[in-house]
Formats: structure tokens, C-alpha cells, sequence
């Protein structure tokens, strides 16, 4: 019993189906044969999967391979497991279906909704039309019921359809790595909740919330475009780009993902991440304020933010927080998360964006002026501050804990004393 693998275009693929191949290659020989005796009837794929599939294709993504059987007494090769595959890129490139907004996900709904295989660009069409199906052949000796029944019940029981992360992981192998190294503290925690990652959910809740730690875009479809729009923008849409853009922005995405683990302790802590059913609601926040907020103002204002978050969204009752999102239902879909970026990011701008805005340091002329109202007498030791020592200003309520950069609150003192306090 043999097996081999190999892959052919679309273009190529489909012409020998219909019978009009002119190019005859090794695996082209034969014909293939979506209606052998073993397989069920062709029902059409829904909208939503159909453009899911051609969505994948455009986006250069990996679908699962075709399982083919050669079968030597028909001189063709019966399709195994792929039918379905096979007919929808088939109807796809005959006009048989268009696109749809409503079920696009990956692709600019601007610019492919209704559109059929016609309406694309050439672009569009060639890329298409060069896209590789991959194919696993069975030889001859698996053209048996018994054979064609295990497979049959293997193939169809035991595999699933590749979600984006299994379609982009031999594209985007290197940034998949760089995250594995540094997700263990994401487990069991506010934003994952599971010990365990099942085909990639865990990375691709954190590459999610990466994208929230930056300017967003002023159209994206929902939090899984955002993210791929995010991953294309700063690393690319190919293997070598990602490669190079993880070596250079290495040391940025583990900083970025560290501040987001210590931005969720922290509001954990805070007692503002309680309610498992809020889970996506936490995974934005935690993007949003790990960009809104600096580090050095976390302390400052955590108390601030965990009161007026809760109030504002984690004590409201699920119909009373959509009201305030204006959703006519209880949803977590699209339209929530869009909008639950925008109300977290109105609540932390007008708690403390002013004084964000505000200046952190004394000014030197402050400082000196207040020293000399000291007679030179460090505050904090109440030493004679010498010519040749080094002195700075100082908050007298600290600032991380509201205290304001005025003179009022403005005390000189040793720096080894400063640094002691």
C-alpha cells in the first residue's frame, strides 16, 4: 500500500475536471471523479462556507488537502474527501455564486461584496487561478469497501477545517514561536481561561489584543479582522517578510506582551476582572488600557479606572449594557466589539486624559526657588543640602498617587534621599 502527495493550480485542477486540460503533467493523467459509487450526494455548501473557502483561497491561506483514490479500472482518481471543495472553487470560477458581505470576514467588504469571479480584478483572478490544491493520492490497493470505508470514516469523523491559525502557520511559523514562548501567564487567567491551547485559540486571543495596544484603523469588520489587518500591516503577507519583520520588532512584541500580562494582574488584582462571561469584554480592555495608559501612570490611577470601569460596564446587567452600546440585542458579535472599543477607550480618555496630558517634572526654575524657601534643608532628612551635592524636586503627596506637579506640592530634597524614599 503507497501513498504520495502533490499539488496542482486551480486553473489546472479544474480544467482536467471539466475535461479540457491541454497541459498533460505526471499527475494530470488522470481525471478526477467527484461522483464515485462510495461518496454522498453533492449537496451545495451554505453561503457562509462557500465564501469562507473562496475568502481563504484570495487570501493566500491553507485549506485541507484532497483525498483521491486511483482507481484503475475507471483510469481516474475518486475523490475521497473534497468534494465539496472541489465543486465550490468549480461554481466559484463559472459565475454560479457571488460574494457576500455579510459572511466576509478577511476580505474588504467594500470591495468584494457581489462581486462574482468575473468582477475581480485581474490580480484577484490570476491569484486565483495559481492557488495549489494539495492532494493526497491512495494507490490502488486502498480501492477496496473495506478500505473505502475505513478512510470514508476516518476523514470524515476525525478532521476538521482549518481555521486562520492552521491556515497561516507555516506563513507565520516565526511569530507563532516568538508568542509560544512567552504565553504561560496567560493561562488560566482573566482573558483565557482553559490550561490548555487547542489549535492555536490561546495565540490568537493574544495577537487579538496586540492589535488593540495601537492606533486602530477607522474600518475593521470585527476583532479577527483587526487582528489580521494588525498582523499584515507590521509583518506582511508572506513567510520572509514575517521572518524579517519578527527579528527587528522582536524585542517590541515581547515588551508589548508583558505590559499586557502585568496590566491584567494588575486590574485583576484591582478586583475589576470577575465575571467569566465578560471574557471578550476583558480581553479588550486589557489591549485598550495597555495603550491608553502609560506604565508610569498604572499606579497612579488603577483605583480611578477599576471604580469607574465596573460601574460602567462590569456591575451593568447584559440588557443594560448593550442599551448603552445601543445594540437592539444582547450580542458579543461584530458590532459589539466595535463599539465596546470605542465606550472603554470614552471611559479611560475622560477619567484621566487630562492629566496624562499634564506634566510629570518641576521645572528647574520651581526647584530652585523652593530650595532657597528651605534655607537649603532637604525636606526629608532636614540636612543642609551642600554646592556639590545633587538635589531634586519631589512630590509631597506623590504623584502616583494623585498628588499635582505644583509648588504647593513641591518639596527639594538629596537625591540619595529621594531615591531612599
Amino acid at each position: 500500500m503507497e501513498s504520495n502527495q502533490c499539488a496542482e493550480t486551480i486553473s489546472t485542477v479544474v480544467g482536467i475536471h471539466m475535461n479540457i486540460a491541454v497541459d498533460r503533467k505526471e499527475y494530470c493523467s488522470r481525471l478526477i471523479n467527484l461522483k464515485p459509487y462510495f461518496q454522498r450526494n453533492y449537496e451545495a455548501w451554505n453561503e457562509s462556507l462557500k465564501i469562507g473557502l473562496i475568502e481563504s483561497i484570495l487570501s493566500g491561506f491553507a485549506i485541507n488537502p484532497i483525498w483521491v483514490i486511483e482507481n484503475d479500472d475507471e483510469d481516474c482518481r475518486d475523490v475521497l474527501d473534497g468534494q465539496h471543495r472541489l465543486h465550490t472553487i468549480k461554481d466559484f470560477m463559472e459565475n454560479k455564486f457571488v460574494l457576500a458581505k455579510k459572511y466576509l470576514t478577511l476580505l474588504s467588504k467594500e470591495d468584494y461584496d457581489k462581486k462574482y469571479f468575473k468582477d475581480l480584478s485581474m490580480k484577484d483572478q490570476t491569484k486565483f487561478k495559481n492557488y495549489r490544491l494539495h492532494f493526497n493520492i491512495l494507490d490502488s490497493s486502498h480501492n477496496s469497501e473495506e478500505r473505502i470505508d475505513y478512510w470514508y470514516t476516518v476523514l470524515n469523523k476525525c478532521s476538521a477545517p482549518l481555521n486562520v491559525y492552521e491556515q497561516t502557520k507555516t506563513i507565520r511559523a516565526s511569530l507563532y514561536q516568538l508568542i509560544e514562548e512567552y504565553e504561560e501567564p496567560f493561562y488560566n487567567s482573566p482573558i483565557f481561561k482553559s490550561k490548555t491551547s487547542k489549535r492555536g485559540n490561546l495565540h490568537t486571543v493574544i495577537l487579538k489584543i496586540l492589535a488593540l495596544t495601537e492606533n486602530i484603523p477607522a474600518s475593521f469588520l470585527s476583532l479577527e479582522h483587526l487582528k489580521e489587518k494588525w498582523i499584515e500591516k507590521n509583518f506582511g503577507k508572506n513567510k520572509s517578510d514575517v521572518d524579517a519583520e519578527i527579528l527587528k520588532q522582536k524585542e517590541t512584541l515581547i515588551r508589548k506582551i508583558k505590559v499586557i500580562v502585568k496590566y491584567m494582574n494588575t486590574f485583576k488584582d484591582s478586583g475589576l476582572f470577575t465575571d467569566d462571561k465578560n471574557i471578550q469584554t476583558i480581553q479588550i480592555m486589557c489591549g485598550r488600557l495597555s495603550f491608553l495608559l502609560p506604565e508610569k501612570f498604572l499606579i497612579r490611577h488603577v483605583e480611578v479606572l477599576t471604580n469607574e470601569l465596573k460601574k460602567e460596564i462590569f456591575d451593568k446587567t447584559d440588557v443594560d449594557l448593550c442599551k448603552e452600546l445601543q445594540l437592539e440585542k444582547i450580542s458579543r458579535n461584530s458590532q459589539f466589539q466595535k463599539r465596546m472599543i470605542k465606550y472603554i477607550d470614552f471611559i479611560i480618555n475622560s477619567k484621566i486624559g487630562d492629566d496624562i496630558q499634564t506634566k510629570r517634572f518641576f521645572s528647574k526654575l520651581d526647584i530652585e526657588k523652593k530650595l532657597q524657601d528651605q534655607k537649603r534643608l532637604c525636606a526629608l532628612c532636614h540636612i543642609l543640602i551642600s554646592e556639590t551635592q545633587a538635589y531634586e524636586g519631589d512630590h509631597i503627596v506623590p504623584w502616583a498617587s494623585g498628588g499635582n506637579t505644583s509648588y504647593e506640592n513641591l518639596q527639594v530634597v538629596h537625591r540619595i534621599c529621594h531615591i531612599k524614599k
